[in-house]
């Protein structure tokens, strides 16, 4: 093996460790953290995916939010759930009001009420992309008190109604988060 070879192997696997790294939870974020994901999945026949990835450690909770395919327009974004160990879970059709529509209330036996906001965020495009953190719910409790994050759902919330009325609250996409 020659000179060039050795080095190429050599950066194709610290290449390789390197993403492996950075997927492994504990390296990720650190010892004693709960990593939950999920995967957005459309409601309202909206067309809205992505991934939701929500790391609960020290009294905080970082989320990391990717949705695609949104409205141009203002989207709410919330971590939906009962706080009393009952598993929220995304909505389904069956919930949906006489006009086929599943609003904010239909959903609510399903995810629950709000726990926190995560934006009320302003887009131009399709894609709402970002990192936040919070250490309270919207109650003004410690994220602590929450219990097992994976009892919750994430909502994001945004999309015009068949009038052509803009609805900030209607449920777009929902994900299930998990431990695993």
């Amino acid at each position: 093996m020659n000179k060039g070879s050795k080095i190429r192997l050599l950066t194709a696997g610290l290449c390789v460790g390197a993403a492996a790294a950075a997927f492994t939870p504990s390296t990720a974020s650190g010892a004693g953290a709960v990593v939950a994901r999920g995967g957005l999945v459309e409601l309202n026949a909206s067309g809205v995916h992505g991934q939701v990835t929500i790391i609960d450690q020290d009294g905080q909770l970082r989320v990391d939010l990717d949705a695609h395919n949104l409205e141009a327009n203002g989207h709410l974004e919330h971590l939906h759930g009962f706080g009393d160990g009952t598993q929220a879970h995304c909505p389904d059709a069956s919930l949906a009001g006489p006009d086929g529509i599943l609003s904010f209330a239909d959903g609510l036996p399903a995810y629950g009420p709000p726990v926190i906001t995560f934006g009320h965020d302003e887009i131009a495009g399709s894609t709402l992309a970002y990192s936040r953190t919070f250490d309270q719910t919207m109650a003004g409790q410690p994220v602590s008190t929450l219990g097992a994050i994976h009892q919750y759902v994430v909502v994001v919330h945004g999309m015009t109604l068949p009038d052509g009325t803009y609805d900030e609250t209607l449920p777009v996409a929902c994900a299930v988060l998990t431990t695993r």
